[in-house]
């Protein structure tokens, strides 16, 4: 076989070549002269077992440089199934093994050029898999991937397995042509007298298991390719006893559209080599010739790399025009960004790919050893190298990603982002369920339910009335002078972008803006400004990519996912610019309820509120109710016309509003999942990845809340607490249980005024033993009661106990850890720099929100048993080994737990006291109710013993003087004299 097949032509599906240049009759081979432009390879393998990330790897790069765009593999022998879109661009879909991984197992690995053909793939069995790659012209290619039953099962196991495969071949979806190719363990000879479907050439002999093939093949009519191209006995076999003693033909590919095929041959083990004793069987057919040579160039230039120069990019922006000289918006703003794309290509070097860098040398000589050898070595030999080759790519593979993350915990750089570049695969949903409880697993499906689903969210559901302004008289415009953009202003916006971003349709990054910031600051600051006074936007700003991103949650449930828009990054400076001039307009007019994106509040603000509110109530003995609301989607569903209005209404400049209205409405998206971008109109919702987003939806929800008279509320000090807001989590608050439903009524009227909508689902409530018992109803749904709630990631309790939190965080510590484990147990790592990580990664993972517990001594010790079982593990040692715990302590050199909780408490504490905005944190941390009696007995902990036991009742006075405050140790408060 010719091996330089992926260069040479093809004729389009459908050309049967005449048998002048084919001789397929006579048994001729076809050389690569005799094959027009372009053409599809289709191989079958059995691996022997795929179990591991690094053999598939591994796979994928030896059918790469056999030229393989659609592999069928046999026997992966895993123990669980998946579908995955691999580092390199191909699609990988295994199934798994029967009896925990060790029968069978059959997948595809698919070239990632032919990613936008897969209309249909599914698992029917650990023996036959099905994929339908979809042609030009609407034809299509219905693949089989098969593992027939070995010797070793009976024949009614053998008829089970070909009637089951024959209602695969003719049961839907039906295709054009198809392909069954695999480990049929038959014995099938030539073609004898009366068949029509095994052709002249085989290895000679046939036993009873190739006479069944051969009788399916004749009832199926599908022919045995592999017979029908002439190979000398040393090119044909397929399988090798362990002891390379006898060789058998036991691989076919069948097929009902035989024209097409214009070569079938085995590739060499000194050319493919995995370990197995089964050999490549590759298949060459003929696909359309124009498209294919488009779809080939564009996959190879995704896979080269570029490294961008900054020291060149700088010196070359001194020489190149970015004003964009004279015109309108639309022309200045094309010359600027491609003057960027120009400078930043002219700027980035091709960095040579290094297809096997995750491999030692030791192990790349072993590999070469073993094709080297090839037949020469004995059966043992054998079966040692391969199993020492697959222990060493394992092994190096481990040994990559852990000094990638080594260098990164060195430079201090992002492990995350380091653990992202060496992953070899990402999870892509095989099936998609419907709401009715429809499983669509052809793509084509699967494409038309994301357009359907995007399309109706994305689509305006009511109309909202415009907010009435008076209009604005000649003499009340303002001069361009108050609109000018400063260049400090655009340094600045350029300053506060995050690198490391995806870029939008411009394909411009923030690292590059930030490289060229001196340069770009006055011609993007004229630019702006002419967009402001004209009120005039790119049009390119209104496009955008958008991904779905995994919430939690099955995956194959399309709700479960987040779209984020991949915008224009000059789009993103834009809205910071904007955003950074009415900032404070926006925090003026929103009430202290919401912390949500608002400088100076966090989530502990709102964790903190209502875990006093929860202590007081329980110490004083008053009812209390906690109702969360849940929207459902709530960013992407608010109308446009509502975040105008509320903007208007907050005393936004028009001028602003409007450039806000014109860059979110008549905007369009390209949701992509599968390659084939499917098009949505966008007509209501703010777009997630943008930086002014979530400001815009807190504007539209607090004139929500601020018009709903709602009756619930506790009171503090003379003023009702209603509710508390963290973006779009709403927890509502009060004493009667019927007040909170008369509540959640108000509010739902009132949400769905400008789109939002109550998920009845995912909205909880519970209450404390004083108030009374009551079935919560939200129309005709009942909202759950619960006894726990996790709110903005902590686990509330009406007793404040923590013993659900304290399990909580134990498990996301453990989690944490051994996500970096690897690293934090790599002795070659400097023990300072391990103790790093540990303090910066794992332990905020352990004590998430510690700043609002009131611990006892009990969830103390349990959490610092669970640091020094981290700690024995980064030491390499066990509880058998008898080190004591400050030995222990003092290799490791970490943060205390215990101490990390009393020093986030006492700086939340000092935090507090010092407040002087009159937010609810340090009201309710200094509230006690009026009117009630404390029953008598000693009352429950309470967050403020430890100051009270240090300080007195003027713990708060002493809070405010930084100093004093500084020098307190509160760890050991318990025993204080």
């Amino acid at each position: 076989m010719s091996k330089v097949v992926q260069e040479v032509p093809s004729v389009p599906c459908g050309h049967r070549p005449s048998r002048q240049r084919g001789q397929r009759q006579r048994g001729r081979n076809l050389t690569a002269s005799d094959l027009p432009s372009c053409f599809l390879n289709i191989a079958t393998i059995n691996v022997r077992g795929l179990t591991s990330d690094s053999a598939v790897d591994q796979l994928v790069s030896e059918l790469d440089k056999c030229a393989v765009d659609v592999a069928c593999v046999q026997e992966t022998l895993r123990f669980e199934a998946g579908t995955w879109k691999w580092h390199t661009g191909h699609e990988v879909m295994l199934g798994a093994g029967s009896k925990n991984g060790k029968v069978g197992g059959v997948g595809f690995i698919i070239a990632p050029h032919l990613a936008t053909k897969i209309t249909h793939c599914e698992i029917f069995s650990e023996r036959i898999a099905m994929l339908v790659l979809e042609l030009d012209g609407g034809s299509t290619i219905k693949l089989l991937s098969v593992y027939a039953p070995t010797g070793a099962y009976g024949d009614d196991t053998v008829e089970e397995f070909y009637d089951e495969l024959e209602n695969t071949v003719n049961g839907p979806p039906k295709g054009t042509y198809v392909i069954c190719a695999g480990d049929y363990n038959a014995h099938l000879g030539r073609g004898e007298s009366g068949e029509n479907f095994v052709g002249p050439h085989g290895t000679p002999g046939r036993n009873s298991r190739g006479e069944t093939l051969a009788q399916f093949c004749e009832r199926t009519r599908l022919s045995v390719a592999n017979t029908y191209f002439q190979k000398r006995l040393g090119r044909r076999w397929t399988y090798h006893t362990p002891n390379r003693q006898m060789f058998h033909e036991i691989d076919f590919i069948l097929t009902n559209c035989l024209r097409l095929f214009h070569n079938v041959g085995v590739i060499g083990e000194s050319r493919f080599n995995i370990g197995s004793d089964h050999r490549l069987v590759r298949a060459t057919i003929a696909i359309k010739p124009k498209e294919e040579r488009k779809r080939l160039a564009a996959y190879h230039s995704k896979r080269i790399r570029y490294e961008l120069n900054e020291e060149t990019l700088k010196t070359l922006a001194a020489t190149v025009d970015f004003t964009g000289g004279s015109g309108n918006v639309h022309t200045r703003y094309e010359k600027v960004t491609s003057a960027i794309r120009t400078v930043v290509k002219d700027a980035s070097q091709r960095v040579k790919s290094k297809p096997r860098e995750r491999l030692s040398e030791v192990t790349l000589q072993m590999l070469a050893t073993r094709k080297e050898l090839g037949k020469t070595m004995t059966p043992v030999a054998r079966i040692v190298l391969n199993k020492a080759i697959r222990v060493r790519v394992k092994n190096d593979y481990r040994e990559y990603a852990a000094r990638r993350a080594r260098e990164a915990a060195e430079k201090a750089t992002s492990i995350k982002r380091t653990f992202i570049s060496t992953r070899l695969k990402t999870t892509t949903p095989e099936c998609l369920r419907k709401a009715d409880g429809t499983v669509l697993r052809n793509r084509k499906d699967i494409e038309e339910e994301i357009r359907t689903f995007f399309q109706d969210l994305f689509s305006s559901k009511i109309h909202v009335e415009a907010y009435s302004e008076p209009s604005e008289g000649e003499n009340d415009k303002p001069d361009k002078e108050e609109w000018r953009v400063l260049e400090s202003e655009v340094m600045q916006a350029i300053r506060q972008m995050k690198s490391g971003k995806a870029p939008g349709p411009d394909q411009i990054r923030p690292e590059h803006l930030k490289c060229l910031k001196e340069v770009l600051a006055r011609p993007l600051a004229d630019l702006f400004t002419e967009m402001l006074d004209s009120g005039i936007v790119p049009k390119d700003w209104l496009s955008s990519h958008t991904i779905l991103i995994h919430k939690k949650g099955a995956r194959d449930i399309l709700a479960n996912y987040r779209p984020i828009a991949l915008l224009s990054t000059m789009l993103k400076v834009f809205s910071r610019i904007i955003l950074n001039r009415i900032r404070h307009i926006l925090n003026m007019n929103t009430g202290k309820e919401q912390a949500g994106f608002r400088e100076g509040f966090s989530t502990i603000d709102q964790i903190h509120v209502i875990s006093q509110l929860t202590e007081r109530c329980r110490e004083y003995r008053i009812p209390l109710c906690y109702l969360f609301i849940d929207f459902k989607k709530a960013f992407d569903t608010v109308e446009h016309q509502a975040v105008l209005n509320a903007l208007t209404a907050f005393g936004v400049p028009r001028r602003y509003v409007e450039m806000i209205r014109k860059c979110n409405t008549s905007c369009f998206t390209d949701v992509n999942l599968y390659g084939n971008p499917t098009r949505i109109q966008i007509r209501r919702g703010v777009r997630q990845g943008e930086v002014i987003s979530p400001m815009l939806f807190s504007a539209a929800l607090e004139i929500v809340m601020q018009n709903a008279q709602m009756p619930c509320g506790i009171n503090i000090d003379g003023e009702r607490l209603q509710y508390l807001m963290f973006a779009d989590d709403i927890v509502l608050i009060g004493s009667e249980p019927s007040a909170l439903e008369n509540s959640l009524r108000i509010l739902r009227i009132a949400a769905s005024s400008i789109g939002l909508e109550i998920h009845p689902g995912k909205t909880k409530w519970m209450k404390n033993s004083y108030a009374s018992d009551y079935c919560l109803r939200m129309e005709d749904s009942v909202i759950e009661e619960v006894s726990s709630y996790v709110y903005l990631g902590q686990a509330v309790t009406m007793d404040n106990d923590l013993t659900v939190e304290i399990s909580r965080r134990r498990r996301a510590g453990w989690v944490t850890f051994n996500k970096y484990r690897d690293v934090l147990t790599d002795k070659r790592i400097d023990a300072q720099v391990r103790a790093r990580l540990f303090n910066t990664h794992v332990l905020p993972a352990l004590v998430y929100g510690s700043e609002t517990w009131n611990t006892i001594l009990n969830e103390e010790r349990r959490l610092a048993s669970t640091q020094r079982a981290m700690e024995r593990v980064m030491c390499g040692i066990t509880l058998m080994h008898k080190i004591p715990a400050h030995e222990i302590r003092s290799r490791t050199g970490v943060k205390d737990v215990i101490e990390n909780i009393y020093d986030s408490k006492k700086r939340w504490a000092g935090h507090v006291a010092r407040l002087n905005d009159n937010r609810w944190t340090s009201r309710v941390t200094s509230w006690y109710p009026r009117g009630v009696k404390r029953p008598q007995g000693r009352p429950p902990a309470r967050w403020s013993d430890p100051f009270r036991e240090l300080f007195g009742q003027r713990w708060q006075q002493v809070a405010r003087n930084r100093n004093e405050w500084h020098r307190c140790v509160l760890q050991g408060w318990r025993n204080h004299p």
